[in-house]
């Protein structure tokens, strides 16, 4: 991991409008974070604290509603989107493949550059993410839904992204299938020092693969430490009960 920032987040601040109720409700409200180069950060929090809505502001999905985020040092509302989009891998809870072939798939982002992926590129791909050659040709709406996970994170993969933003990836896989997922994107920050922000409900997962834990409580980071001590000595009493809450092996 090295000190050069990727995402800089100042005073972010998100509402959404309360169903039946005129008014809104600040889901994440005066929240910092920095994000390093090459890291796996752990996204973790009690459901409804916020962590997608963070992981779509990163994906600049939709917008602050207050502060500001800088990606390489620039705002994120300054990039095209399209370039923006080039730069950060999206892997959602539930994979959503486009009709058609695995090797479509895969091929579209590259194509909407007017450039392909050679046959080399689609077999190093599938194999990166546990899969065979042989699925190329299988029909999207065809795959398990491990497997059509593990298919959405290749073409994540296909634009070559700085960083990976990752919505519980694992949460429809099996616990092998899981384990895969996640050494594969060690070995992707490792090799190609991408970033990896994930959003993880397995503690387990959590704690035996990422770099760094931030904590969401209160629509904000409550804290945010190395894994290895965040789990040994919890650096708040609200993360301390968070994690007493939930079973560790």
């Amino acid at each position: 991991m090295h000190h050069r920032k990727v995402f800089e987040l100042s005073g972010i601040g998100r509402k959404k409008r309360r169903s039946h109720y005129d008014d809104y409700k600040w889901i994440l409200r005066n929240l910092d974070l920095d994000v390093f180069a090459g890291e796996r950060l752990g996204l973790i929090g009690a459901s409804g604290s916020g962590k997608t809505t963070l992981l779509r502001l990163l994906a600049n999905l939709e917008p602050p509603d207050e502060g500001q985020i800088l990606f390489d040092t620039k705002c994120i509302g300054n990039y095209n989107p399209s370039e923006y989009r080039r730069s950060i891998g999206f892997v959602q809870q539930t994979p959503s493949l486009f009709d058609g072939s695995v090797q479509d798939n895969l091929q579209f982002a590259p194509r909407l550059r007017n450039s392909e992926l050679s046959d080399k590129e689609l077999d190093a791909l599938v194999y990166q993410v546990g899969l065979q050659k042989e699925i190329l040709n299988a029909k999207s709406n065809s795959l398990s839904a491990g497997q059509a996970q593990r298919v959405a994170i290749a073409r994540s993969l296909s634009v070559k992204p700085k960083a990976l933003l990752m919505d519980e990836p694992t949460s429809a896989l099996d616990p092998t299938a899981a384990r895969r997922i996640v050494e594969l994107v060690e070995k992707l920050a490792r090799e190609m020092e991408l970033t990896a922000i994930i959003v993880l409900h397995d503690l387990e997962l959590a704690r035996d693969s990422t770099d760094r834990i931030a904590f969401l409580a209160n629509g904000k980071i409550d804290s945010c430490e190395k894994t290895s001590k965040f789990f040994e000595n919890p650096p708040t009493e609200l993360a301390e009960r968070f994690i007493d809450g939930r079973s560790l092996g």
